[in-house]
C-alpha cells in the first residue's frame, strides 16, 4: 500500500470552525429565534398581499369588460381558493414558526416517609 502524501492526509482530517465566543452564540441565536421568524412571516404575508391584489385586480378587469371576460363560476372559485389560500397559509406558517408551548401540570411529590 502506498505512504499518504501529506496533501491527501491534510484532505482528511476534520473541519474545525473558529471559536465563537458565548455572547456571539446567544446574539445569533436570538437573530434566528425572534427576528429571521418575523421576517420569514412577513415575507410570506407580503407574497399573501401580493396575491391576492392581483387576483382583485383580474376580477375588476373582467368585470369592466375591457380586457376580458370570465364567466361566473369561474370567478367565484378564483376569489374562494384565494381567500381559503390565503388564510390557510398564513395560519400554517404562524403555527409553525411561533408554536405554542404546552405547560404541564405538576405532579404531587411522593413523600417517603
Amino acid at each position: 500500500m502506498p505512504e499518504p502524501t501529506k496533501l491527501g492526509a491534510a484532505r482528511l482530517q476534520p473541519y474545525e470552525p473558529a471559536p465563537v465566543s458565548t455572547r456571539q452564540a446567544q446574539w445569533w441565536n436570538w437573530i434566528q429565534r425572534y427576528v429571521l421568524k418575523w421576517v420569514m412571516f412577513g415575507f410570506v404575508l407580503g407574497i399573501d398581499i401580493w396575491w391576492t391584489r392581483n387576483v382583485l385586480r383580474m376580477v375588476w378587469l373582467s368585470g369592466s369588460g375591457t380586457y376580458f371576460h370570465l364567466d361566473n363560476s369561474i370567478l367565484i372559485t378564483l376569489v374562494s381558493t384565494s381567500v381559503g389560500n390565503f388564510l390557510a397559509l398564513v395560519a400554517i406558517v404562524a403555527k409553525n414558526l411561533f408554536p405554542t408551548v404546552k405547560k404541564t401540570p405538576k405532579q404531587p411529590s411522593k413523600r417517603s416517609g
